[in-house]
């Protein structure tokens, strides 16, 4: 057994330990904490994963000198398609089961392979 102060030689979860808390009350507190912090987390990752994606559509396919490219070409606001795309992968990955963990991290892995080639890319091109 190690003998560091900062060794955990037991894990507990946040269920638990609240438990171990004289009032009842702080379990059900720390649970609507956490509800509501996951909730703005997840708020802010659409809104931004909408945003990037948009931009990062426009420039690319349309450059600076048309910033409303992508509206025109759809015909409505591309940011709810923006929020659509990341509603349904969100969803898709999040309500399955234990097996979906690895395809989640195969499309992970391709994704970041795939936007790390498209940042150098556009990084050349910005440079051009």
């Amino acid at each position: 057994m190690k003998k560091s102060t900062y060794y955990i030689r037991k894990k507990y979860e946040l269920g638990i330990v609240a438990e171990k808390v004289s009032r009842p009350w702080v379990k059900n507190l720390l649970m609507v904490i956490l509800v509501l912090y996951m909730y703005g987390a997840i708020c802010l990752k659409y809104v931004g994963g909408a945003e990037s994606f948009v931009a990062g559509v426009n420039i690319t396919f349309w450059g600076r000198e048309e910033p409303e490219g992508f509206r025109n070409a759809i015909g409505f606001d591309p940011y709810y398609l923006g929020l659509l795309i990341f509603g349904f992968f969100s969803t898709y990955f999040s309500f399955g089961d234990i097996q979906n963990a690895k395809t989640l991290q195969v499309v992970t892995t391709i994704l970041r392979f795939v936007v790390t080639i498209l940042m150098c890319i556009g990084s050349l091109i910005y440079l051009k």
